[in-house]
């Protein structure tokens, strides 16, 4: 923040994204920017607004601190040329960053990507201003987005479980614990105001950073422990035992619940270093697993041009049939409470069936800080 990401840059990035929705969309859908909760994100987001205004290109800005998935949402519904959002999404406090959604509402292709950097390098010509400056306008996300949601999960079924919800001190506040309320859930909100600093934590849903949430879910005997990372697309669940469990344990569940309890067809794509047991748990249902390298824009690609049941990561990313082609957190949240109050049985006591129907399996994750350098001899090497 304010050495590589500084107003300069986010009003370069944002002219070579203007000059690719000029060149290679319409521009007269328009462009909407979103921003979380980061230090200074609100003022990046009115900066790219304005940038892309000079390019004769409508802008719709959202009113307060918004989850990604929720801006990709308004992209599809209002059927815009894509959108800026202004988030480092789970990293930390120090960093911001541009995420450009385009048209589809998922996460950036390559062949995208390489196009707005080569205009970023300089490559091609700066777009020039138009005659006339392209509107700008506020606009609330929240409503439709809960209406849309509202189709997807099974209110009804949260009604009374026991929830401690942590939003990391970023903009899935309002969202997750609002709509289990409203279904009829009690809710406990810890970690539950704004902080541009994230109170000095990595808002990751990982166990290093959850103790908080694994304490307040074995004081209140809760159902199920929710959280979220800085810009909602990401979740994680916590229970009384075993405390956290990582997104590999808890998608097969997801996959299990999609085909035994709601007999969605179709097939189910996931990242290479997602669980395989997903893979033996749709064999039996006769459902196909596409595998794709790391990262959720290989996983949108197949929910773009296919009827995909479930897309998911091991990072704690998913999407499901009907929803938009990039994770949501959001989304994530609610249908793991759904599964809880429509099994009357702990996340993890179906996990444990599952094991012993289809074999255990084991994941570790390590993180190792290293210099660039380092970092580069290492990939090299493995390659």
């Amino acid at each position: 923040m304010d050495v590589d990401f500084n107003e300069e840059n986010v009003r370069l990035v944002s002219r070579a994204i203007g000059a690719y929705v000029n060149e290679v969309e319409d521009p007269s859908r328009g462009i909407i920017v979103g921003y979380d909760t980061r230090l200074n994100s609100r003022r990046f987001a009115w900066i790219a607004a304005e940038e892309i205004s000079r390019l004769g290109i409508p802008v719709l800005v959202v009113q307060e601190p918004t989850p990604t998935p929720v801006v990709a949402y308004h992209v599809s519904r209002l059927k815009t040329s894509g959108a800026i959002m202004i988030t480092a999404s789970h990293n930390p406090p120090e960093y911001n960053g541009i995420k450009f959604i385009p048209k589809y509402a998922g996460p950036a292709t390559t062949d995208i990507t390489k196009w707005i950097e080569s205009r970023i390098r300089g490559e091609q010509k700066p777009p020039l201003e138009t005659a006339g400056k392209g509107s700008i306008g506020l606009f609330d996300p929240k409503p439709e987005y809960f209406r849309h949601l509202k189709k997807l999960v099974n209110l009804k079924k949260i009604s009374g479980l026991r929830i401690v919800y942590d939003p990391m001190y970023g903009c899935g506040l309002g969202y997750v614990d609002e709509l289990l309320r409203e279904a009829g859930a009690s809710v406990t909100t810890i970690h539950g105001e704004r902080d541009p600093s994230f109170k000095g934590l990595t808002p990751e849903p990982i166990l290093p950073h959850l103790g908080d949430l694994v304490i307040e879910v074995r004081k209140q005997n809760a159902d199920l422990g929710l959280a979220n990372d800085g810009d909602a697309d990401r979740f994680g669940i916590v229970e009384f035992e075993p405390g956290f469990m990582h997104p590999n344990t808890v998608l097969p569940t997801i996959a299990w619940y999609l085909l035994e309890k709601r007999r969605l067809k179709g097939s189910i794509v996931r990242s290479i270093a997602t669980t395989h047991l997903i893979d033996r748990i749709a064999w039996d249902y006769g459902v196909v697993v596409c595998e794709t390298p790391v990262g959720f824009k290989w996983i949108a690609e197949f929910m773009v041009s296919g009827n995909v049941i479930l897309g998911c990561e091991e990072s704690g990313g998913l999407s499901i049939m009907g929803h938009i082609p990039d994770k949501d957190g959001i989304l994530a949240c609610l249908l793991l409470a759904e599964i809880r109050g429509e099994t009357c049985k702990r996340i993890n006591d179906i996990v444990e069936e599952l094991w012993r129907e289809y074999g255990r399996r084991y994941y570790e994750r390590m993180d190792i800080k290293m210099r660039v350098e380092q970092r580069d001899k290492v990939i090299n090497e493995l390659k």
